[in-house]
């Protein structure tokens, strides 16, 4: 797929659940400034970049399953009984509190000493 088709079909979703750019970025992890360069035409993403995006967005053709994380993000954004703000917030909280977690749980695990 050309990199024109592909941001047009990432901006279509986008648009579609209302989402921005740092939403996008929030979700991926990846850097909101190279999401910016790609739409304006000054980068292109690579192979990976695209495939992440993909499976955030839930439009990836690729096999692979999508992890625990995107299938929350994307049951809360395509909630019937929430609005984008509501699901855009409610995302926002969820990945604080699982960084948290990860971060508890990887100092659980070094020594001490």
């Amino acid at each position: 797929m050309e990199r024109e088709e592909w941001i047009r079909k990432i901006r279509e979703e986008m648009e579609r659940r209302g989402m921005k750019d740092s939403t996008l970025a929030f979700i991926t992890g990846i850097d909101q400034g190279a999401i910016s360069r790609w739409f304006t035409g000054q980068r292109k993403p690579s192979a990976r970049s695209r495939e992440t995006v993909e499976r955030a967005l839930g439009i990836s053709s690729a096999p692979a399953r999508e992890s625990p994380d995107v299938q929350l993000q994307n049951a809360l954004f395509t909630h019937p009984d929430l609005t984008r703000e509501q699901a855009d917030h409610f995302w926002h909280n969820i990945r604080l509190t699982l960084q948290d977690n990860r971060s508890k749980r990887q100092g659980l695990g070094r020594a001490t000493g």
